[in-house]
């Protein structure tokens, strides 16, 4: 893999020009390389009130990660939000925030957003705060949700995951008692907020009309979500204005991204595109994450980088690898979504007149993704809100929302889990979103302990071969979570458009149980899939048949059933591609 390295001091900057994928390896070193102490990131294995938790092997995060995801959303104008219509008014990002195994508050079912919407005093005016929580869902032990749009099926089995709303208890909720709690009055347009253990970071600007105004005051705002319907403002740090005084265009804040360093210390950074794009990086005064003065004062940043793709970014994440190294991940969107990976590495040691830190980026990866669902409707825009997430077991889940609460389907919600085939009001005007994860293997269980019972049970049917090429290519996905396997279509792919699409699978499944795919709607030839515990996998069905009833299996499959017995002509170890 080529990759392209900047090393910089926060005065000059080098343009870099790209479009998706790596470009060719260039290494830039301008000025004095006074700062040489290298900083790394705060090593956990598990989330604690301001760290997230690392990830191992962080450089193919993005290969990992399926490009296509699963339907979600979240009630919206009927938790009293101020109605989005996708211009001015609109979300500006979306974060998730941690499980904790000793935790009875946050148990990772709790989402923070922001949202812009014109100057004003008024109610409906100015940047918003929201939270939202998954509380059908639950929070999966900080798992991936997977859909929350299955468990609303209409009972006759005849209704798309894409044209049902989300049940009435995942939805956005009140915040300090109102569900149109401001960040600010004046500095009206939130950007990309990001996430560090239970604290969210903010950044704010002026927009007013149709541009960021010179008098745009480009702030970060840090709240503690200890109680995530009750934020509380812990500091709020005026980044530099890059604008002259009185200038027509002033200076904007379109994303910001946190993460904690090895000595204690929060290495903030704040993307801006105008006047002058780039990513600007400050390195905290203070330890204490909740410290009013945690950034200190106003300053020009610590050091600059104009990063390949980053002034289409609106929202940005830190990743740390379990060696320390930092990782930062840019969202893109617009027409297509894509993801952009960097690998930072921070600096210090440096004393005047040299510079305090530098910074040096390498653009590692990038990824083409797909909000679109099986009807080839876009369901989120990583250019209105995306944010990345490590789950418990150490995987990316990305998540995405589209612009506004446009989403409205089927007059009442059937199902719900329940009892099945009850009902409640399908309130409209919900959020659409996707949650995108990774193709995770058996890393770091036992053998046979990948899913050590049915309600850790999943399968995923893919497209086309080799997993949509290894989550690369546009194919479609069919995720099955055994837990939601009652509710979801009566097992029957038609409904969701994957009727004879399956090319390739993954499954995990426990021993002495299976997954059972059937050629026609529960009959005609069938296959088990047996289960051992562990995560298995073939790459292709072109060369399978049905082990009962024959005729091959590639692009044949059409329902499936879960089965407490598992069957002698089974898939196992023998068969399939292993682990």
């Amino acid at each position: 893999m080529k990759h392209l390295t900047l090393l910089l001091v926060p005065a000059l900057a080098l343009q870099v020009s790209c479009s998706g994928g790596s470009p060719d390896a260039i290494t830039e070193k301008r000025g004095a390389v006074a700062a040489s102490t290298y900083l790394p990131g705060f090593v956990s294995s598990v989330p604690g009130s301001d760290v997230n938790q690392c990830m191992n092997d962080a450089g193919n995060m993005l290969q990992r990660l399926n490009a296509r995801g699963e339907l979600l959303g979240f009630q919206y104008t009927h938790a009293g939000y101020t109605g989005l219509s996708g211009s001015t008014w609109h979300v500006q990002g979306i974060v998730r925030l941690p499980f904790y195994s000793w935790d009875s508050v946050l148990l990772g079912q709790w989402f923070a957003a922001a949202f812009s919407h014109p100057g004003g005093t008024g109610a409906d005016y100015g940047a918003h705060f929201g939270v939202a929580q998954s509380a059908h869902k639950g929070g999966v032990s900080g798992l991936p949700l997977g859909t929350n749009r299955a468990f609303n099926e209409n009972w006759d089995g005849n209704t798309a995951d894409w044209n049902v709303t989300p049940y009435p208890d995942d939805s956005f909720i009140p915040v300090n008692g109102t569900p149109k709690f401001k960040l600010d009055d004046t500095q009206n347009h939130p950007g990309g907020p990001s996430a560090l253990g239970w604290h969210v970071a903010v950044p704010l600007q002026k927009w007013a009309p149709n541009q960021t105004p010179g008098d745009s005051q480009p702030l970060v705002k840090m709240y503690s979500l200890w109680n995530p319907d009750a934020p509380v403002l812990t500091s709020s740090f005026l980044t530099h204005i890059n604008n002259a005084p009185g200038a027509d265009v002033g200076t904007d804040a379109m994303g910001s991204a946190i993460v904690k360093l090895a000595d204690g210390r929060f290495l903030l950074a704040v993307n801006k595109s105008t006047p002058t794009p780039g990513v600007e990086f400050y390195v905290s005064a203070d330890t204490d994450i909740e410290s009013p003065t945690l950034f200190g004062a106003y300053r020009v940043a610590d050091a600059y980088l104009n990063l390949a793709n980053s002034s289409s970014w609106q929202n940005m994440t830190f990743v740390v690898d379990c060696n320390g190294s930092l990782w930062l991940l840019g969202f893109r969107g617009g027409g297509e979504d894509w993801i952009d990976l960097f690998s930072i590495a921070l600096y210090g040691g440096g004393t005047s007149p040299d510079t305090a830190y530098q910074v040096s980026a390498t653009y590692w990866d990038a990824k083409h993704m797909y909000c679109s669902d099986n009807s080839n409707t876009d369901q989120c825009d990583m250019e209105a809100a995306a944010g990345g997430y490590v789950d418990s077991q150490g995987h990316l889940v990305v998540y995405s929302l589209n612009f506004d609460n446009d989403g409205g389907a089927t007059s009442w919600v059937y199902g719900n889990g329940t009892p099945w085939n009850g009902t409640s009001p399908a309130y409209g005007n919900y959020m659409r979103g996707v949650e995108f994860r990774d193709r995770h293997g058996n890393g770091g269980y036992p053998a046979g302990q990948a899913c050590p019972t049915m309600n850790d049970a999943w399968v995923e049917l893919y497209e086309n071969a080799n997993f949509n090429s290894n989550g690369g290519d546009p194919g479609q996905v069919y995720h099955i979570d055994y837990r939601e396997a009652t509710a979801r279509n009566g097992k029957n792919l038609g409904t969701n458009y994957f009727n004879d699409k399956a090319s390739s699978v993954r499954y995990c499944i426990p021993s002495g149980n299976a997954i059972v795919l059937y050629r026609d709607a529960w009959a005609g030839s069938y296959q088990y899939l047996n289960g051992d515990g562990n995560v298995r996998y073939v790459s292709s069905l072109t060369a399978f048949n049905y082990a009962h009833g024959g005729g091959g299996m590639n692009d044949s499959v059409t329902s499936y059933r879960f089965a407490s017995v598992t069957d002698s002509l089974g898939w196992i170890a023998s068969v399939d591609n292993g682990p």
